[in-house]
């Protein structure tokens, strides 16, 4: 059996309630508050570990280590010192991570960025009318948090700062193949990507796919622009209800292919990973402006395309802003039902825009 992990970042379908906010809760005005919040200066510990060590390739964790031997001369000198030889061959021989988290433990950023999710949640799912995936909206305050498994229902923590931890062995041998010299390297990296919901996709044996889902999505409440933190909670949400049919139109296409090959699956992956971004990345940009009319009132707008800039030059985003103008152009709702309906038609448009 192989299995395929493809990560679908930012972003099943069950209707659920999470706790109702207590008495006092904080009303639209003071969510104007978080702008100030979100740009101040990242903590980056202490750090919790979020789940156990997995075997698993990281290609930022592997870049990571590579920065680090080439920075460290000496060390690659003392390799070959010790092999004999003026040239080195390497191999990973082994690699794994973890998640670690950054919690908020500052009781007025916390409790507005929690009450702002719940609201959001609340707004996204009455203007699309789609059924509320959450279980709970919550803070997690130490190492391997509990998550409930509650049939396909997703719990939300919210943290601070998110990051990886790694290990990574390394095999170095010279002319002689048979002497070989290992390092063992470790580190932290902190990934950049302020949400994560991730699916995984399994090629059987009988070359059938399978899809299993996270039963939890971690937001972070910190981010370069703070439009990306505020417009979190829409675009999150969107990409975890729209799941169930992108994963439906990846197993049409490969079921449709002669190439049963993991290098296939990973292609029709990552083009529909694309097309998701641009559906539910349009529709969060949509409707942001509802929400920080509603609830920011200091917030520029303009900024919003500042941090749509920001994710120019990345593959996963390459449709997004023709998602953007197709939105525009049909309206919200006729594509939300269209991708729920028939994900391939709104992929056709996304093409048809690219080759005008």
């Amino acid at each position: 059996m192989c299995i395929l992990v493809i990560f679908f970042l930012f972003s099943c379908i069950i209707s659920c309630s999470y706790p109702p906010q207590q008495e006092g809760s904080r009303n639209s005005s003071d969510f104007s508050r978080l702008v100030e919040l979100i740009q101040l200066e990242n903590k980056y510990e202490p750090l919790y570990a979020f789940n156990d060590y997995q075997e698993n390739f990281d290609p930022e964790c592997h870049e990571a280590s590579l920065d680090y031997l080439k920075n460290n001369p000496a060390l690659i000198q003392q390799i070959k010192s010790d092999l004999d030889s003026t040239r080195l061959k390497w191999e990973m021989v082994k690699s794994q991570k973890r998640v670690v988290y950054v919690p908020e433990f500052r009781t007025e950023y916390a409790d507005l960025y929690l009450s702002y999710c719940r609201a959001i949640v609340d707004f996204i799912i009455t203007e699309t009318k789609l059924e509320n995936p959450y279980i709970r909206i919550r803070y997690p305050a130490r190492s391997f948090p509990d998550i409930p498994e509650i049939d396909n229902r997703v719990t939300v923590f919210l943290v601070h700062n998110l990051a990886k931890q790694y290990e990574a062995t390394y095999s170095f041998s010279g002319d002689s193949a048979k002497t070989k010299v290992n390092i063992s390297l470790s580190g932290t990296v902190y990934t950049g990507e302020i949400g994560s919901y991730v699916s995984m996709l399994e090629v059987q044996d009988d070359g059938q796919l399978a899809f299993m889902r996270n039963n939890y999505t971690i937001w972070q409440n910190s981010a370069k622009s703070p439009v990306n933190t505020l417009i979190l909670p829409l675009e999150e949400t969107l990409h975890i209800a729209l799941r169930p049919y992108t994963e439906s139109a990846i197993v049409d296409q490969w079921n449709n292919t002669g190439s049963k090959t993991i290098q296939e699956a990973r292609r029709i992956a990552g083009h529909w990973i694309a097309v998701e971004e641009a559906v539910a990345g349009g529709l969060a940009h949509h409707y942001f402006p509802q929400v920080a009319d509603k609830y920011i009132k200091k917030f520029k707008i303009s900024d919003i395309d500042r941090a749509l800039g920001q994710r120019a030059g990345r593959e996963k985003y390459r449709y997004l802003r023709k998602g953007i103008r197709i939105i525009e152009s049909e309206g919200a709702k006729t594509v939300l039902n269209m991708y729920r309906n028939a994900p391939q038609r709104f992929r056709d448009l996304l093409v048809a825009a690219d080759k005008a």
